[in-house]
């Protein structure tokens, strides 16, 4: 039997703020962050997560790009019997700010919360946000027999709070899972600077002769709750889930 229980962590998070300031142009800086297994061996899961910031104050402009490719590939998963859950009980309450939280009972998912923020200082100032997702499952299998339950459930959880909620949970296998947020502040972004490049299913095998049930439960939660939030449960195999939203906020004097 595979349970986590209350289990609060924040995830890879990536927060840039860019600010126009009266200063010289800066050259454009690039990150990767990489986690990835020995090829040859299963399990194989990689994340790539590319991020190119400038931002040139001659021209009143600021830029924030990002790339992200997730893949699951060539892995094989035998369940006979077998009990999955992932619980959030009674936890978050009553807090402000960002809150990004993972949790995954399952075998071979891949789960991420990414919030991109430009601060806009200048009335007449541009903005440019962009980002490119690629999500891959191929060659994988897996088998399932007897009676294998999973359950996702939050309940009395992040009640009372104020910000930013990201939350994945998964009982089951193979799966991506994301929470995408794009905010201007003194700019201007909408959902078409968010650029879903693909989602490749290849070679995959699902044998299941089971039973079972499988729950996906939010229960007297998110109550008195301002700001944004997004959740994805899985309790099947092989899903990719995903909120996106682009936010713009400007303040506007009318004559």
């Amino acid at each position: 039997m595979r349970k986590i229980k209350t289990v609060e962590h924040l995830s890879v998070l990536f927060i840039i703020v860019l600010v126009v300031l009266f200063s010289s142009p800066v050259k454009a800086e690039e990150s990767r962050l990489t986690f990835s297994s020995d090829p040859s061996q299963p399990p194989d899961i990689t994340l790539e997560f590319m991020m190119p910031l400038s931002f040139a104050t001659d021209a009143d402009y600021a830029s924030s790009q990002g790339t992200y490719q997730s893949e699951i590939y060539g892995n094989y998963i035998y369940e006979e019997n077998q009990s999955s859950t992932t619980e959030i009980y009674g936890s978050s309450n009553e807090n402000s700010g960002i809150i990004s939280i993972n949790q995954a009972s399952g075998s071979m998912n891949n789960q991420e919360n990414v919030r991109i923020v430009t601060l806009i200082s200048e009335a007449n100032s541009l903005s440019n946000m962009q980002m490119s997702k690629v999500a891959r499952i191929s060659s994988n299998e897996t088998q399932t027999k007897g009676s294998n339950n999973r359950k996702n459930i939050i309940e009395d959880s992040f009640n009372d709070n104020t910000g930013i909620i990201g939350v994945n949970q998964s009982s089951g296998n193979y799966n991506i899972q994301s929470n995408n947020l794009l905010m201007a502040v003194g700019g201007l972004v909408t959902l078409d600077n968010i650029e879903l490049e693909g989602v490749i299913f290849s070679d995959n095998v699902i044998d299941q002769d089971e039973s079972g049930d499988r729950q996906n439960l939010v229960n007297n939660s998110f109550s008195s709750t301002s700001g944004i939030v997004q959740v994805t449960q899985a309790s099947g195999d092989m899903s990719v889930l995903g909120n996106n939203l682009a936010l713009s906020m400007r303040e506007i004097n009318l004559k």
